[in-house]
């Protein structure tokens, strides 16, 4: 009963909706629910790195997280003692996750936003149908000096799932215009990032890893829509479905970067 109130009160622009997010928001929950224990060492994981990327702010004004979702890996309470306001940025919000910020954190607001920016364009060149998919150029808190720590979450893979998706399904763009709308939008990203306030801390998955019930690997390939991942970071597996729910029953695991501060990255990567 509650989750049928929850979905019901959660609000959804109807892009955003025929793009199929409400679908991919509850199957994000579902799979968390049905395989917590297997997801709990990546949540673990990701909150560190967070953590470690929050004692290296020299000043603790705001923090914003870009993809926040569910709060599954987020360190929400540790962040809200230690920062005089958080941010938490998604394309939708659960009414459930609205509801617990509000009850239990005063120093925490919640913002719908596309931090891609090119979501409701893409929809309306679909709409219109238009010969040319938008480019992406985030902009979102790139001006905003009060922000001492930004955190994209499980977003950078994420990003051209869903519209890639879309696109496909309304088969008006040839295969390659689409694989070069994917690769732009994560490439879009990962420049973003370097522009922003702050420390900046990226932890996104790169690859997928299929494996045979015993425990072989039969597949491997990139998330990143061949966009090249520049950072060396600290290194997990998520599994994200344990064992597959049809023959040959096979697992799939993200391999995930945890990068505390991306321009410390940077030039860490330029000194060797």
């Amino acid at each position: 009963m509650w989750q049928t109130v929850n979905r019901w009160l959660t609000r959804c622009p109807l892009h955003l909706r025929e793009m199929g997010f409400v679908r991919e928001l509850w199957g994000i929950r579902r799979r968390y629910l049905q395989f917590r224990p297997e997801w709990e060492e990546h949540c673990h994981q990701a909150k560190r790195v967070i953590l470690e990327a929050v004692r290296r702010c020299p000043q603790q004004r705001q923090a914003v997280i870009l993809g926040s979702g569910w709060l599954h890996d987020v360190p929400l309470a540790e962040l809200s003692q230690v920062f005089e306001c958080v941010t938490l940025v998604d394309l939708l919000h659960p009414f459930s996750v609205r509801w617990y910020v509000r009850r239990h954190f005063r120093n925490v607001r919640v913002l719908e936003a596309d931090v891609s920016g090119v979501l409701y364009p893409a929809w309306l060149a679909v709409e219109r149908q238009e010969a040319i998919l938008p480019v992406s150029r985030p902009d979102l808190f790139v001006e905003d000096r009060q922000i001492d720590l930004v955190v994209s979450l499980n977003l950078l893979s994420q990003l051209p799932c869903m519209p890639s998706w879309y696109l496909k399904k309304v088969g008006r763009f040839p295969e390659a215009q689409v694989e070069l709308f994917n690769r732009q939008l994560v490439e879009a990203h990962l420049d973003y990032l370097r522009r922003l306030p702050g420390v900046v801390c990226l932890i996104g998955d790169v690859e997928i890893i299929s494996r045979t019930p015993a425990g072989v690997e039969v597949a491997r390939r990139s998330t990143l829509y061949g966009a090249d991942f520049p950072y060396v970071g600290q290194e997990w597996e998520w599994r994200l479905i344990p064992r597959g729910d049809r023959p040959p029953y096979n697992s799939q695991s993200l391999r995930v970067l945890g990068v505390p501060e991306v321009r410390e990255a940077i030039r860490e990567a330029r000194g060797k």
